[in-house]
């Protein structure tokens, strides 16, 4: 006689476990603790098996009985029931594992480690703000395009385009990294390529080369602008300018990385943004600059610390001391790096030591290892002329860098092909 709601509610544990039974093969057990367990026996290949289908009444009778008839369906089908339990369960604790959020910190983990502590830190916030809420608990090999557009389209909505197109890369790289650990075959982000609004070019302001004799004597008299009152900030610009090392490697910079006798500045690999060995040679009036700056931070590692939470200059320093200047939208940090390139360029200095001193990325990573030392001193030469090239701009009048290079061959001759 099948089973009836009232019959399971009435029944009472006993000392010893009671079947209470229902039809094909299903039946209720009472345990002495009071637990009622739904259990349906069968058999498979002669032997007979027992299935555990859960527990009353967190599954009603109903439910219990629509558990029963799809596994006797796979049976009729020739498949256990039981195995295929299990391989459900697997396959469950594998997409749990395999999450586009466990797949994303994964890829961070190991990628990450390659890249700046900003740029990761800022890649987390992202994807913790703008995609997880909505595609981390899915598995990686389930997310379709429609759905990670949706997610890009929120971002666009803001009006943050240039954001959701670097999300979409960053996914990307994601998908890619699930392709090769074999947890999903296919790059969602892939085929989102052209479906999001460009976004606008915005390059980094620099003045154009007549304009920086007034740059450099703005920055040698900052001091007496109002945001630039401070001593370091002043130095600070200056040691951009002669170095034109990324503003990042300059905040970080220790001064245990300065040799005073080989007149170097080697900056630690993981403040590079290529996260390469690197060697600044000092020209004389670079060194004057760090002696300087010594005498009000040398009692710090750091070269500019500050009282803030990282205990270094701000990142914004820089930038908003140019703006104090008069040169907000005209120039920034990067500026100078960009200058340097077309002034060291146009006075006919070898391209292949320009782009070492910029510590600009090697595609070819084994050749990188060892250029951090190449052309060493080359390069010297090459800062001594650029210091001294400055120093001729500071007086007031504008000179084009291969009208210079032309004047100094004598002493520069080592490093110039173009004046030659």
């Amino acid at each position: 006689m099948p089973l009836t709601e009232l019959a399971i509610k009435n029944a009472k544990p006993a000392a010893k476990p009671f079947k209470l039974s229902d039809e094909k093969g299903l039946f209720l057990l009472v345990n002495p603790t009071g637990s009622k367990l739904w259990r349906l026996k069968y058999r498979l290949a002669g032997r007979e098996q027992l299935l555990a289908l859960g527990a009353y009444p967190e599954v009603s009778l109903k439910a219990a009985r629509v558990r029963r008839d799809d596994s006797r369906t796979l049976l009729r089908e020739g498949r256990d029931p039981s195995a295929e339990r299990k391989a459900a369960k697997q396959r469950q604790e594998i997409e749990s594992r395999n999450t586009f959020e466990a797949m994303a910190l994964e890829f961070i983990d190991k990628a990450g480690r390659l890249w700046s502590e900003g740029h990761r830190a800022n890649a987390i916030n992202k994807l913790e703000k703008k995609v997880f809420p909505i595609l981390g608990d899915c598995p990686i090999d389930k997310i379709e395009p429609p759905e990670l557009l949706a997610v890009l389209r929120k971002i666009e909505a803001r009006g943050a385009y240039d954001t959701a197109l670097r999300v979409r890369a960053l996914c990307s790289q994601i998908f890619r990294y699930g392709i090769s650990c074999g947890v999903c075959t296919r790059d969602a982000a892939a085929d989102l390529r052209g479906a999001l609004t460009p976004a606008a070019s915005s390059h980094m302001p620099v003045i154009p080369l007549p304009d920086l004799p007034q740059l450099l004597n703005t920055i040698d008299a900052c001091e007496e602008a109002p945001y630039c009152r401070n001593r370091q900030t002043r130095l600070a610009l200056q040691l951009l300018a002669l170095t034109f090392v990324r503003t990042g490697e300059l905040r970080k910079a220790m001064w245990s990385q300065v040799s005073w006798t080989d007149k170097t500045w080697t900056p630690a690999v993981e403040t590079m943004k290529t996260r390469r060995p690197h060697i600044v040679p000092l020209a004389p009036q670079t060194v004057r600059i760090l002696e300087e700056l010594h005498e009000i931070t040398g009692s710090s590692k750091f070269l500019f610390p500050s009282s803030g939470k990282k205990g270094i200059m701000s990142e914004n320093t820089v930038l908003y001391a140019l703006y104090a200047l008069g040169y907000r939208n005209r120039m920034c940090g990067h500026g100078f790096r960009s200058l340097a390139s077309t002034i060291l360029n146009e006075a006919g200095f070898n391209p292949d030591w320009i782009e070492l001193q910029l510590a600009h990325s090697d595609k070819n990573q084994i050749r990188a290892a060892y250029n951090h030392a190449r052309y060493l001193e080359q390069r010297r030469n090459m800062l001594f002329w650029y210091a001294n090239y400055y120093d001729e701009l500071r007086k007031g009048r504008y000179i084009e860098p291969l009208a210079y290079a032309s004047q100094n061959k004598p002493v520069f001759n080592q490093g110039i092909q173009a004046a030659a």
